[in-house]
């Protein structure tokens, strides 16, 4: 884990030849006829488990039929939202912290409900025709705090 975070701060997206090198290549590209073994299995497993890879991905040697962690953008693109958007939401849902880098890992299925939570978003401005009132009722709203608002 300590690995994967001093590419934190790298510049491009790190992958797993960036990552693990020359153990990756040894492993994915060996002329030898002879079995890996578990090491390959182990390696294929961090690197799926930590790593945000596309489906139809090859990991050593095994493709992903499906996506298992995605990046902000990963997710942005999948459900046709803003990045930016997105990413404050996910700060403030709490699903990844707020200096994450581009590269951070997003669990799939936390990444979805938090996007179809946004996708539900009703802008501020238009409260007032949302829940057919008037607007000093929807400031009301707010400082009763029955309605939180989400500052990005």
């Amino acid at each position: 884990m300590a690995q994967f975070r001093k590419l934190d701060d790298a510049s491009g997206t790190p992958g797993a030849r960036k990552i693990f090198r020359c153990l990756y290549e040894a492993l994915a590209y060996s002329k030898s006829h002879k079995e890996p073994g578990d090491i390959a299995r182990i390696l294929c497993d961090v690197i799926i488990e930590n790593i945000a890879l596309p489906v139809g991905t090859k990991v050593m040697g095994v493709r992903l039929r499906e996506r298992h962690l995605h990046t902000v953008a990963s997710l942005a693109k999948e459900q046709s939202l803003n990045t930016v958007t997105l990413r404050d939401v996910l700060v403030a849902a709490g699903v990844i912290p707020d200096k994450a880098p581009a590269h951070y890992p997003i669990p799939v299925q936390k990444g979805r409900e938090v996007a179809s939570r946004v996708k539900r978003i009703v802008h501020v401005s238009s409260l007032p025709d949302a829940l057919a009132c008037a607007r000093p009722l929807v400031d009301q709203l707010f400082a009763d705090r029955m309605i939180t608002p989400i500052y990005y």
